[in-house]
């Protein structure tokens, strides 16, 4: 993650990225800190604001939330609300690499409790 110098401006610390260098395959390289992100794993779903990077390059999840159901998956990709899910807590959530099988950015409302 780019660190912004002690002279940068709030917005260019808000802007830093998470970059995936040297990760081939990845289906998304590059997340931006703040943005609202959907993450497809192994074995589950998690949605979640991208807060930063945890110690070993993991994606770092704040608010996040396990998705026990998408409902369609189409109209869960593009913001709608799941089925079901369960809200973990302000976080942060550490999600690693080696277990993403896809993710991106979410238009949805997080779900801030369990539904």
């Amino acid at each position: 993650m780019r660190k912004a110098s002690a002279s940068a401006s709030a917005s260019v610390a808000q802007d830093a990225t998470i970059e995936a260098q040297g990760r081939p395959g990845l289906p998304l390289s590059r997340l931006h800190v703040g943005e609202v992100v959907w993450v497809r794993t192994l074995g589950e779903i998690r949605i979640g604001r991208v807060v930063g990077e945890g110690p070993l390059g993991q994606i770092q999840l704040a608010d996040s939330s396990w998705i026990a159901n998408t409902g369609r998956w189409g109209a869960f990709a593009r913001g709608g609300p799941p089925t079901e899910s369960e809200y973990e807590g302000p976080g942060p959530t550490l999600v690693g690499w080696g277990h993403v099988l896809a993710c991106g950015v979410w238009a949805g409302t997080l779900p801030l409790r369990d539904i």
